[in-house]
């Protein structure tokens, strides 16, 4: 694969289903034997999924989220979070708060 292989975009509310289901699929990836298999496999796509649609709609200003799209499959592969920086004396004023891409496009 290659970088041309996906789109790189700002995470719309539509991208929630799609983002619900990857999310829920790189924690049971990233997270198998560290965390309780039984919590993981409970792990719902769909709820996610709203939870996504509601941060999208909610997200503050500084906040920012993006999608890493498969063009082939047009699902989500991957995301990435940055908002303000949480430390007292910051290096920078912005944090990388998380990125998580499914390992098969690692």
């Amino acid at each position: 694969m290659s970088l041309s292989d996906y789109e790189i975009r700002p995470a719309d509310v539509t991208d929630a289903p799609s983002l619900g289901r990857a999310h829920v699929r790189i924690w049971q990836e990233a997270y198998a034997g560290l965390m309780d298999a039984d919590y993981l496999a409970g792990l719902d796509p769909r709820a996610r999924g709203e939870r996504w649609a509601t941060i999208i709609e909610q997200m503050p200003p500084a906040q920012r989220t993006r999608v890493a799209v498969h063009r082939a499959s047009g699902e989500v592969v991957g995301f990435v979070t940055v908002d303000t920086a949480r430390d007292d004396d910051p290096a920078t004023p912005t944090e990388l708060w998380a990125i998580n891409v499914l390992a098969d496009h690692h």
